[in-house]
């Protein structure tokens, strides 16, 4: 397919976010001090920044990094580092993420499978689980598309994609167009004592523990199909966001590679 098709479905997607934030209906919180939000939203940065570090540094992240070269050698002979994989066509790389992606989202089903059996050591490690699994997704599509993602600006970026791709859709728009402005030539300055997190993430969270809530208590009733349901809701869910964080995430590198070859998109 041609540059021109990928660029539509950029602008389309871009509508999405807009049309979204549009309709939003404003709400407040509970009023809590604001010392404590501050003091949670640091942990939770600090939390994002320890785990991209301790992937970037695995051996499996080593591993997909080699396989992706050796997937993109296959379309291009005269590929031979990661860097290279920019010679490749925006098909071609949207070939190649497609199927990871894929292939992902069945692995995401299979931990939502578990997790939905509803012990407590298993819905403890559920959002650890997806942490890692949609932190790992971003910085795999950022290795696709020619990026050094242990470079501390491909690194600082991966997690302003991170945070914006799992919050709830009416506040992408505006994470959204603060990712395009980096990508346009601004100097990326990101003050690690301000950190990303805030109280968008409320959004997020309340809906979670309440899907947490939910396994729990279906989960523990003798009837069969109560049980099932527990384990639909957590495999559901789990591909829900997984898909989401998938199509914002390959979303922004694809903007990333049709900027970097001189297309307006």
């Amino acid at each position: 397919m041609s540059e021109n098709f990928y660029i539509n479905e950029l602008r389309s997607f871009e509508k999405e976010l807009d049309r979204v934030q549009e309709i939003r209906q404003h709400h407040s919180f509970l009023n809590r001090d604001m010392e404590m939000k501050e003091e949670l939203f640091a942990k939770i940065d600090d939390v994002l920044l320890y785990t991209y570090h301790v992937l970037q540094s695995s051996s499996f992240q080593l591993n997909i990094r080699r396989q992706i070269i050796k997937t993109g050698m296959s379309y291009r002979v005269s590929i031979d580092t990661l860097q290279d994989m920019e010679k490749l066509s925006i098909g071609e790389l949207t070939v190649i993420a497609e199927q990871f992606l894929k292939k992902n989202r069945m692995v995401s089903a299979i931990q939502g499978s578990i997790t939905g059996v509803g012990h407590l050591l298993l819905l403890a490690s559920d959002l650890p689980f997806i942490l890692v699994s949609n932190m790992q997704l971003i910085q795999t599509l950022g290795y696709i598309f020619g990026h050094e993602m242990h470079n501390p600006r491909e690194m600082m970026l991966a997690l302003k994609v991170f945070y914006a791709s799992v919050l709830p859709k009416k506040h992408q728009y505006s994470m959204w167009q603060e990712l395009k402005a980096d990508t346009d030539g601004r100097e990326l300055f990101v003050d690690f004592e301000k950190g990303y997190c805030d109280e968008k993430l409320f959004d997020l969270l309340i809906p979670y523990f309440c899907k947490i809530g939910f396994i729990r208590l279906t989960s523990r009733k003798r009837i069969k199909r109560i049980s099932i349901l527990s384990e639909l809701t957590s495999v559901f869910s789990r591909i829900y966001v997984n898909k989401k964080v998938g199509q914002f995430a390959l979303s922004f590198y694809q903007y990333r590679y049709l900027k970097n070859k001189g297309f307006s998109v």
